[in-house]
């Protein structure tokens, strides 16, 4: 996975053309800087509806694995966030750990085993690790805690 990124722009540029595909498990995205970015769909494991950022879709040998790993997270629930967050920051409210700003990408990981992962990311700057936590569900749905 790419390293952290924090609260992208949903903004387009002047050489950001309209382009909008489907990827199953988001509907029509957008594309935008070189990505594509869903709505603000609802994700169960967050318990909020957050958009989606998908790197690298267009160009990959297999983007099937792309929805299959977006599926795959999204059936997951609330538990498995909990447990996640907690293994990093101790029990609490998962939405208070990770802060108001919450960012998903989707993307292969360029290292290892080359899966599908689901990043999800969180940036609240009350928390005792000035950089934010990073918890990344290998093809969405084995977490890996980074912060």
């Amino acid at each position: 996975m790419s390293p952290m990124k924090w609260h992208r722009q949903k903004t387009k540029s002047a050489q950001d053309a309209a382009k909008t595909v489907e990827i199953p498990g988001l509907g029509h995205v957008e594309e935008f800087s070189g990505e594509y970015v869903s709505e603000p769909i609802p994700v169960s494991a967050l318990g909020t509806d957050v958009e989606i950022f998908v790197e690298g879709y267009d160009e990959d040998e297999r983007p099937q694995d792309f929805p299959a790993a977006i599926e795959t997270f999204l059936s997951l629930d609330r538990s498995v966030m909990e447990e996640a967050v907690a293994a990093v920051a101790g029990p609490g409210d998962v939405l208070e750990i990770l802060g108001p700003e919450i960012e998903i990408t989707v993307a292969r990981d360029p290292d290892g085993d080359r899966e599908v992962c689901v990043s999800v990311i969180g940036n609240n700057r009350d928390w005792e690790h000035p950089d934010g936590v990073q918890i990344i569900f290998r093809q969405g749905r084995e977490p890996d805690l980074r912060r």
